[in-house]
């Protein structure tokens, strides 16, 4: 298994290097690639030794694992806060459509799929390793997220909740088309107000699909307080408003 070396015991962990490890891993694989994912490139690029990446992680995969990890983390964190009523509920999973959608927007996930594309240099072995620990596994955070909290969003149903398909349904709604464009290099980019527009129509779908509309006005006034976030980090003018 590929996984993080531990640190020489009776030593502090410096967390500040493994944040330039995996930054300066991302960089790289985005600028040229699996191939010029190297630990000598690594080392360097994140100003290190390489006997301290070495410590840390055992070769190349292991890098691409970490940064893969820490992506599917991030998606994550919005859905591991506490949920005590429909409001925490629809808030986490609100802001959880919202940082994918960024993602997919982002010049990280276009770089990504042109490396998918570039099949001579990608081995099956490690295609088949991002996808475990990027799209599927945050689809299993989801999936289980879905299902645990289910009392909320899955209401009147005549047959036992199907975890895998409402999950499924849910992001084939969000992500689907947009995922087919970039197959083809087409454009996807969307204005934050077009992908709060969009992340509204699939939740208010989602829930009237499986009987919880009454959701549908705490929707709408959570993605205005988004929207009105995004707009203050866009024009630190507006951040008074936050105050």
């Amino acid at each position: 298994m590929l996984t993080t070396k531990r640190a020489n015991s009776g030593r502090p962990i410096d967390r500040s290097k493994d944040v330039a490890i995996i930054d300066a891993t991302r960089a790289i694989l985005m600028e040229s690639g699996v191939m010029g994912v190297t630990m000598e490139a690594v080392a360097q690029r994140a100003c290190i030794s390489k006997a301290t990446l070495y410590s840390r992680y055992q070769n190349r995969h292991a890098l691409i694992d970490a940064v893969l990890q820490s992506q599917t983390d991030e998606f994550a964190q919005s859905l591991q806060s506490k949920i005590n009523n429909e409001h925490d509920f629809l808030q986490a999973l609100t802001q959880f459509c919202w940082q994918l959608l960024q993602f997919l927007q982002s010049e990280s996930h276009i770089c990504l799929v042109k490396i998918l594309q570039s099949h001579q240099q990608l081995p099956p072995e490690l295609a088949k390793r991002m996808f475990e620990l990027g799209p599927d596994a945050t689809c299993q955070h989801l999936r289980h997220w879905l299902e645990q909290y289910q009392s909320y969003w899955y209401l009147g149903q005549p047959e036992p909740l199907d975890a895998k398909f409402s999950t499924d349904h849910l992001l084939g709604m969000l992500v689907g088309i947009d995922m087919i464009h970039q197959m083809f290099l087409q454009d996807v980019a969307r204005s934050i107000p077009e992908q709060l527009q969009h992340i509204r129509r699939v939740l208010r779908v989602f829930f009237s699909a499986y009987g919880a509309t009454y959701l549908h006005p705490s929707l709408d006034v959570i993605l205005a307080d988004i929207e009105l976030k995004s707009q203050a980090v866009s024009d630190p003018k507006l951040g008074i408003i936050h105050n």
